[in-house]
Order: C-alpha cells, then structure tokens, then sequence
C-alpha cells in the first residue's frame, strides 16, 4: 500500500505533465527518493532537470475500525506523511538563476516553479486509494551539501498528509497453526533434458509438474511435539 502511494504520485506528476498543464514542457526525472541522497548526488546517475522524489515519512493517529463490531476484522486508518521533493539545475554563476530560472521559464524554470508544480499537481488528489484527499503541510528548502552544489541543484521539500487504511488480519482460530508435511514434486533436468517437464502442454507457459508428471516426489510428515 504505501509502495503503491508514492508511485501512484509520481504517476499523478507524469499525468499533470502529459496533459500540458505546467509552466514547463515535463519532468525529466521522477523518483523515489535514494536511500542515501550523498552518494546518489556523487554517482554517475543522471539527474536532468526539472526533477521531483517522493518519499513515505511515516504515519501517526491510527484509528482502529471495526466491522460489525469484531475486533479481529476491519482495518487501521493512519495519518501518513510524505515528502516531495523537487531539484532545478542551473549552471549560471549566479545562484539565484536557481531559484527564479532563466529568461525563457519554459525551458529553464526555476526551483520555485517546479515546487508550486508539484504542490498544485498533488495536494487534493486522493489518488484512487487514499482515504483522505493528499493535503499540504510545511515547505522547507534542503539545505544545499558538497555534492548538490556540484550539481548546481536548487532544492525544496514539500511535506503533504493524507489518511489511508491498513487492512487486519482476521480470526487465526480456523487457521493452522503448526506445518504438519510437506509434499514437493520435482523437476530434475538430467532425467527429462532436453524436454522440460510440463504438467499441462496444453497451457500457456511452462507448468510446474503435478504428481503423475514430476521425476520425484517427497512427503514429510513432521512429528507433533
């Protein structure tokens, strides 16, 4: 679920680009954010400008909901965090060519651009699975380090919030607890080479074999304790 949110926004950053609804023509990179911004800024990745991350930062004032008054169905409603964060290069002198952009915004926009693009793109959007709508918090520029003033990167995080559930596990009473056997059949190569094993010809692909098929099988029943 929380996988599926950050691509479902970069999706949402792609779409609002696609449908031409930017100050500039797309975004040229759009990512998760790297598990370490250092050495992902001092590798060779290419990072082209105008350029965006995502990034779960975490959930706080979960909501237990119950179903039909059972405690071990329902699901967990949770305030989730997120970053966005958006980088414009500029290779000018002067630093603030960054921030503003060039003389041509369409082709050279500024950091200050590229957020309120993310942020209009994001904030209201419940993207299909969320449980409330994305909404806005606090806006802060990262602080620039050794390896993004190489880069000549401008860049501004952009913190949203939204609720989403988290689906329970039900009842384990039915369930169970303990693996009483195993039952493996096997395919082995020197005995069918150079014709595979496959349980159904008929189907589409290859077939893991059944027990009328398969070049060995095993079963081994565990003693209880």
């Amino acid at each position: 679920m929380i996988a599926a949110i950050e691509l479902a926004m970069l999706q949402r950053l792609k779409d609002v680009a696609t449908a031409g609804l930017l100050p500039f023509p797309s975004w040229k990179t759009l990512h998760t954010y790297p598990d370490n911004w250092e050495d992902y800024l001092a590798s060779s990745v290419v990072i082209a400008s105008p350029a965006a991350f995502v990034v779960f930062a975490g959930w706080d004032r979960p909501q237990r909901i119950e179903v039909d008054g059972d405690e071990q169905d329902g699901e967990v409603i949770v305030t989730g965090t997120f970053g966005v964060m958006t980088a414009a290069e500029n290779n000018r002198p002067d630093e603030q060519y960054r921030r503003h952009g060039g003389p041509d915004q369409a082709n050279e926009p500024g950091a200050y651009a590229l957020l309120l693009a993310a942020v209009a793109s994001l904030v209201g959007q419940d993207l299909g699975m969320l449980t409330t709508p994305l909404a806005l918090g606090p806006l802060r520029p990262v602080s620039p380090t050794v390896e993004s003033q190489k880069r000549n990167l401008s860049r501004w995080s952009a913190v949203m919030t939204a609720d989403f559930p988290i689906r329970l596990v039900g009842s384990l009473e039915d369930a169970p607890l303990f693996l009483e056997a195993l039952h493996t059949n096997w395919d082995i190569p020197a005995f069918d080479a150079p014709i595979a094993i496959d349980a159904d010809p008929a189907a589409t692909g290859r077939q893991l074999p059944d027990d009328n098929h398969a070049n060995a099988t095993d079963v081994v029943v565990f003693p209880e304790n």
